[in-house]
């Protein structure tokens, strides 16, 4: 550890001011990489023995956001933040952690990452010692969330996960620890992006739960004695808070979810084995260490490149961790860059290495949006603009009667529109209000839900899909869940391929494993009420059951696989109950059984 150490009581800061800070709209988050520089003070090895060479590092501003840094007479570097020897725990915590947690409040993700050579401090700004003020930044990033989220009308579900990629492989700090080879793969897909397959996900409720976990991964980190560091890190390690968050919008009252992540990143510190003595296991773990942050040199390089126009292929797949990283580094992320450095003489070309890299990184552009259902942002977007219209034309229509008002220090916009302008603003109103629907956005949800649903033609001609008992398809997208509805008509209706010989299937269904006449279902009062045109049929349950109609095909009912039960019938049966999964086929349809339209509650459990 760096510095003469002092514990005592944590001072966690004025508690409501940082609320506050928390609670406001950035309009400040698409930008570039904010990057903060550290500087610890000398430790005890370089001032005992006099190895150090004498402080050559200073930060003369006033305040961190001077930004100044000098080392050695060379031309001064400027960074968004710069941190003096002197500087606090909380004091880093206040400029950078508590904007990460805006961030991830609002619905953005948010990253931060230590760099810097091994021994810089990197480690002791992130984590720090618990119970003192020494305190690091990912504890009281912890705290202040659940803080943040109890006094918070929004509901929140909080998750966490540990790892580290030691010798560019990924290891689960939460796992039980019995197997330390059971080693984890990235995968990259369209709904989760790259992600880390297997990773356990700690639910948190509490500060006091993410500190214990915190404290339970951070043991099982991989760590050894170098000549610099008794305790240094030989792996880059990745804490993540997931955070779901559901909320009323102001502007429609209706229910929205948002998604955020933050991803605290501690990476290991560049090092030079002649310096440190590595040999052996450590020479290697150095080696790798160095390799990936080699490559995160190249990417950052390229991506300055990128942000000036240029084309220029970013080569994140060449090391694990620049590919874990990829969205904090240039995607949808509000990235913060905590570059630690070493003040003495001994350490130049380390320290230099590392403020050119800093300098680097401030030029990359990140893209955070936020993230919650497009569908329903559009939409309020849509409801915010009408709103917006409705404003303007009443002030012209106020505006236009020509009484004037002839106190009035001056004459509005609105006032001034020409007849134009005004026919102008009321098409675009119309085309607002097409879109929206005429009940305005509870309307528009409604159809946009229905729009989606397929329309399911029996013998030539429609059905209206809200009858019941019906199949309703489920799938991963969410755009495409409920979107197709299958109204059980009938006594015996029937599910099977198309083109088939005879009587037509009800429902026609082709595709691997599907037979031509896959199976049937037997309803006691007819089906659904479409069938007889009484409408008050709907109201009642009738008793379902499915039936195979093929010794070869393949249908499950709540992962029951109906063609490998007992049965003395040739032909095995189930009855069905609301809200009951049918499979039919290899996963090729994937349904709910409903007699009644489902509730939010029944929609939350599916």
């Amino acid at each position: 550890m760096v510095g003469e150490i002092t514990l005592g009581d944590t001072d966690w800061g004025n508690e409501e001011a940082q609320l506050d800070k928390v609670r406001e709209v950035s309009s400040n988050i698409s930008s570039n990489i904010r990057v903060a520089l550290r500087c610890r003070p000398p430790n005890k090895r370089e001032l005992a023995g006099g190895e150090g060479g004498g402080v050559i590092v200073k930060v003369p501003g006033k305040q961190a956001s001077d930004g100044l840094v000098e080392v050695d007479g060379n031309s001064p570097f400027t960074f968004d933040l710069a941190f003096p020897m002197e500087t606090t725990q909380l004091e880093v915590f206040e400029n950078i952690g508590i904007d990460i947690v805006n961030c991830a409040f609002h619905g953005y993700n948010a990253s931060l990452f230590a760099y810097g050579q091994t021994s810089s401090g990197k480690s002791f700004s992130m984590m720090g010692i618990a119970g003192s003020d020494l305190v690091g930044i990912i504890p009281r990033i912890s705290r202040l969330l659940f803080i943040a989220s109890k006094k918070s009308e929004k509901s929140f579900l909080i998750e966490t996960s540990y790892l580290e990629i030691y010798n560019e492989k990924l290891r689960d700090l939460l796992s039980d620890g019995t197997n330390n080879e059971n080693y984890l793969k990235i995968r990259e897909n369209v709904q989760l992006g790259v992600h880390v397959e297997g990773l356990n996900k700690e639910v948190v409720e509490s500060s006091e739960e993410t500190l214990a976990v915190i404290d339970h991964g951070f043991k099982q980190r991989t760590t050894a004695a170098t000549l610099y560091n008794s305790e240094s890190s030989r792996s880059h390690a990745v804490f993540e808070i997931n955070i779901k968050a559901k909320y009323k919008d102001v502007a429609t009252g209706e229910d929205m979810v948002s998604s955020s992540r933050i991803a605290l990143i501690d990476l290991a510190g560049s090092e030079r084995s002649d310096k440190l003595g590595s040999k052996g296991a450590a020479l290697k773990e150095g080696n790798n260490i160095n390799k990936s942050l080699t490559v995160l040199g190249r990417c950052i390089r390229a991506l300055v490149e990128v942000a000036k126009g240029k084309k220029t292929s970013v080569p994140f797949r060449e090391s694990v961790l620049t590919w874990y990283l990829r969205d904090s580094l240039s995607g949808n992320a509000r990235t913060t860059m905590l570059a630690a450095c070493s003040p003495v003489a001994s350490n130049i070309e380390e320290t230099l290495s590392t403020l050119r890299y800093a300098d680097s990184a401030k030029s990359i552009k990140t893209a955070a949006v936020k993230n919650e259902d497009p569908a329903q942002a559009k939409i309020r977007e849509l409801n915010s603009e009408l709103e917006e219209l409705k404003r303007r034309l009443e002030e012209a229509e106020q505006g236009g009667g020509g009484g004037g008002g002839g106190g009035r220090s001056s004459v509005t916009d609105a006032q001034k529109m020409s007849n134009d302008e005004k026919e102008s603003l009321m098409e675009e109103l119309a085309r607002q209000m097409e879109m929206l629907g005429e009940g305005g956005f509870t309307s528009s949800k409604l159809n946009a839900s229905k729009s989606r649903r397929t329309s399911v033609v029996f013998n030539g001609t429609g059905v209206d899909t809200d009858q019941f008992p019906m199949l309703t398809c489920l799938s991963k997208d969410t755009m495409l869940n409920h979107a197709m509805a299958i109204p059980i008509i009938g006594n015996n209706f029937k599910i099977g391929r198309s083109g088939v010989s005879g009587e037509k299937n009800g429902f026609e269904l082709d595709g691997m494993g599907i037979q031509a006449r896959h199976c049937s279902f037997h309803s006691s009062n007819g089906g659904a009420a479409a069938a007889t045109g009484d409408k008050k049929n709907n109201s009642k349950k009738p008793t379902m059951k499915v039936s195979l109609c093929s010794a070869n095909a393949a249908v499950y009912v709540n992962g029951v696989a109906m063609h490998e039960m007992d049965s003395d019938d040739d032909t095995p049966s189930l009855t069905l109950q609301h809200l009951d999964r049918v499979v039919l086929g290899p996963c090729r349809l994937v349904c709910i059984y409903l007699t009644q339209p489902m509730t939010q509650e029944d929609k939350d459990f599916w």
